[in-house]
């Protein structure tokens, strides 16, 4: 721009020198604000062929009542009326009023083949048209009231630029609404290019008509627009071209018009107001822009992205071919949703991660791909819950990592008929992630918190060279995990768990390059139909406490090492443990190969590969190892004025007794009584206590089983309503179809709360309305279950159950 300016100074110098040689007549006023009247000017009226010329300090100024035209204009002070019409000056027009304020033009229109300088004048209701085609130059203290229109006529010359704020530390300000309308071919306006100020504190109004014109707001100076002020298009024309944005802020929330243009180049800028845009041609948004509202953008190339915050819900739409490479570093504070339906690619990410606190949407169709995440080594963040919905084909994340790390449950949303693929995840969200679709996984799963939810149809598959890194008890995949192409004397773990127990379970390659699933299940796999008295030698009993599922999906064969830990609970003699599998109708060992003991963990490995595939346990040979106690059932059942407790255990290791717990609140527990367990045992037993005085209303009960070494477990809660004081408390309809229900007391109840508890303890919170003797719950949108209605009155608390079907 400065050698443009330069330029600019160079061609002006020799029009200036012109329009001076050219005969002049200045404005005296002497008589009358008449422009026509020949004594109001030194040297008759201007036309044509002689410049006009305005100085401060006259009596009169004049006001026109009819169009004219004439050579050139200088105004070095003082006013002119247009009077709503019409001033054509063939040459060039300088406007410099020695002090702001010192000049003014107001009301009708200004056309000139150039402005060649401007400064210290206000324009009011005016409209200013170019026409030739050489740079016209705003400076300094320059101020607009009233509707302003700036217009680039199609006259003007190839490659004529208005420009306001053309010098450093300009002051120009726009204090009614602004038209700025390009209709030249390859011509520019240039709102804003040195260092300085533009105030716009009306709307502004864009119109471009030729494809190689444009309208670019700020450069070097800073651009505001006033609050409840906004960006709009002047007569739905601005189809063509390209629109720059430069350090532009838009103050307040007024939201913008689409912007329908070619292109649309946005850099440093800050939109209050809702921002869409659906471009012809291409999107580029970078350098630390900020959209504060609602965004939505729609273009065949969303060319690139990077380094940009988005305060609100975003909307990305790319539609046509080529690749887009998008540079990331953005930041998305809300609902973000990248689409790809055309034939081109999205790549985002490709030189920084970009952070996702909310909800990201996701949908790719054609023929390209939608990569999330295309620089490796650099991490994206995603603090909520990844959709899939409505996506035609899979998305690519990576080769950059990708971090789930929200401090709420997250789930990966969508169809399980598309598997979409991860080169490397990390999972870092206590809440756990929940899985509604398979996915791959091509290099690295890490662990570092959480438990990954998958099932039969959402599978975690690794891929030839896909691994996993860090599972534990709190971190580590709940459900199906497959694996593909294990290669000879390759290892893989799998890393498996059920709930908060993980345990992982290893294939080593003996041959072919197989494919295996896995599943872990923390419970007596006799429960799962497979008969623990169904044993072949040498094994003596098999574990009760869980089992294994790993199938073979193609053909191969490989080396099955199962683990333990505490979780298995009485491994005491690990030369005695040998692999076991179900063959159908009962359990045969595979042996025993590599042992390996670390303390009270371990793991052991078959003694031969294994060629059929189907449920695995840990077994013994000996009575040693008796693995461990099963607790099948605790329950809790009212019977008349006590409570009555049962439980029964499928087996028992060092069982050394058993704690009745009761609570009033679910959280809160006390003894209740204590029994003796059987130490050890390989049958179901079966026990049973009362509570002699069980509270009243809702409460809570747990066992906790205490073996000879101290350790202690715990079962689920159970609760239990008493009902005795519900009295008069009718509740309808039952069942109710849409579950809202009507709670009906004596008027003497005096009720002045209603409360909801779940069978958790969990409290549910509502505000019904509640009148003398009835109220109505809505619990539509309540999972089905068992729930309290507590009524509490300053007397008395009374209790009523609703189940949800």
């Amino acid at each position: 721009m400065k050698k443009q300016l330069t330029l600019i100074l160079i061609v002006t110098a020799g029009l200036a020198a012109a329009c001076i040689a050219q005969p002049q007549t200045t404005w005296e006023g002497n008589i009358s604000s008449n422009w026509g009247h020949s004594p109001n000017w030194s040297m008759g009226v201007p036309n044509q062929t002689r410049t006009a010329r305005f100085v401060g300090g006259r009596p009169n100024y004049p006001i026109l009542d009819h169009n004219v035209e004439i050579a050139a204009l200088i105004v070095d002070g003082g006013d002119i009326d247009l009077g709503g019409y019409v001033m054509q000056v063939n040459g060039t027009v300088t406007i410099n009023g020695a002090n702001p304020g010192a000049a003014g033009i107001s009301n009708g229109i200004l056309q000139a083949s150039n402005f060649l300088q401007v400064e210290d004048v206000t324009f009011t209701n005016v409209e200013l048209q170019k026409t030739g085609a050489n740079n016209t130059a705003f400076a300094d203290d320059v101020i607009f009231n009233g509707t302003t229109v700036i217009q680039l006529n199609s006259t003007a010359g190839f490659g004529a630029i208005f420009i306001l704020g053309s010098t450093p530390s300009y002051n120009i300000t726009f204090n009614g609404d602004v038209y700025f309308r390009n209709q030249g071919a390859n011509t520019i306006i240039q709102i804003g290019a040195e260092t300085g100020t533009i105030a716009l504190n009306g709307d502004v109004y864009l119109q471009n008509t030729q494809s190689g014109s444009y309208i670019r707001f700020g450069d070097d100076g800073t651009i505001s627009v006033a609050a409840d002020k906004a960006f709009k298009i002047d007569n739905n024309n601005y189809n063509t071209g390209t629109l720059y944005f430069r350090n532009v802020t838009q103050n307040g929330s007024a939201p913008n018009d689409t912007l329908p243009m070619g292109s649309l180049d946005i850099r440093k800028s800050t939109f209050g107001g809702a921002f869409a845009a659906d471009l012809v041609t291409s999107l580029t948004i970078v350098d630390s822009s900020t959209f504060l509202s609602e965004c939505t953008l729609i273009a065949p190339n969303l060319t690139n992205i990077r380094n940009s915050v988005f305060q609100d819900t975003t909307v990305f739409n790319k539609t046509g071919s080529g690749a887009n490479t998008w540079g990331g570093g953005n930041t998305f504070n809300s609902l973000c949703e990248i689409n790809k339906s055309g034939s081109g690619s999205i790549s985002t990410a490709s030189l920084e991660g970009d952070t996702f606190n909310l909800d990201v949407k996701l949908k790719s169709a054609g023929t390209g791909d939608l990569r999330i995440g295309s620089d490796y080594g650099e991490t994206n963040f995603f603090k909520k819950n990844i959709d899939f919905t409505n996506s035609a084909k899979p998305v690519i994340f990576g080769p950059g990592s990708m971090l789930l790390n929200g401090t709420t449950e997250q789930t990966l949303i969508g169809a399980d008929s598309l598997t979409h693929h991860f080169d490397y995840l990390e999972v870092d969200n206590p809440a756990g992630i929940v899985l509604q679709m398979p996915i791959n996984i091509g290099a690295l799963l890490t662990f570092t918190d959480g438990i990954v939810q998958s099932s039969d149809t959402t599978a975690v598959t690794f891929l030839p060279s896909g691994s996993s890194l860090g599972a534990s008890d709190t971190r580590h995949i709940d459900g199906l995990v497959r694996k593909l192409d294990l290669g000879f004397a390759m290892s893989f773990t799998f890393p498996v768990g059920d709930s908060s127990y993980y345990a992982p379970i290893t294939v080593r390659g003996a041959s072919g390059t197989p494919d295996f699933e896995a599943l872990y299940n923390y419970f007596d796999p006799d429960i799962a139909t497979y008969d623990a008295s169904q044993l072949e030698a040498p094994i003596d009993h098999v574990s009760r406490r869980e089992h294994w599922l790993l199938n073979l999906l193609s053909s191969g064969s490989a080396y099955v090492t199962l683990s333990w830990d505490t979780r298995s609970r009485g491994v005491d003699e690990p030369a005695d443990l040998v692999v076991t599998r179900w063959d159908g109708s009962k359990w045969v060992s595979e042996g025993a190969g590599t042992l390996l003991v670390n303390g009270s963990a371990g793991t052991i490995e078959t003694a031969a590969p294994v060629t059929n595939f189907s449920p695995f346990t840990l077994a013994s040979i000996s009575i040693l190892n008796p693995l461990p106690i099963e607790l099948l059932y605790f329950k809790a059942s009212p019977a008349g004025q006590i409570t009555e407790l049962e439980w029964a255990t499928a087996t028992e290791h060092n069982n050394a007794f058993f704690t009745v717990e009761r609570s009033a609140d679910g959280r809160t527990f006390e003894d209740l009584t204590t029994l003796p367990g059987a130490g050890n045992s390989q049958q179901m037993l079966v026990y049973r206590s009362i509570d002699e005085q069980p509270l009243q209303g809702l409460s809570y009960y747990r066992l906790r089983q205490t073996d000879y070494d101290g350790a202690s477990t715990f079962s689920d809660i159970v609760s239990i309503l008493r009902t005795a004081d519900q009295g008069d408390i009718s509740v309808f309809p039952v069942p109710s179809p849409d579950r809202r229900f009507t709670l009906r007391w004596p008027v003497d109840y005096d009720v002045r709360r209603v409360t909801l508890v779940d069978a958790t303890g969990s409290t549910w919170l509502l505000q019904p309305v509640i009148d003398a003797s009835q109220t109505t719950l809505d619990l539509s949108h309540l999972p089905a279950g068992v729930y309290f209605a507590s009524l509490q009155s300053p007397r008395q608390q009374r209790w009523v159950k609703i189940i949800l079907n």
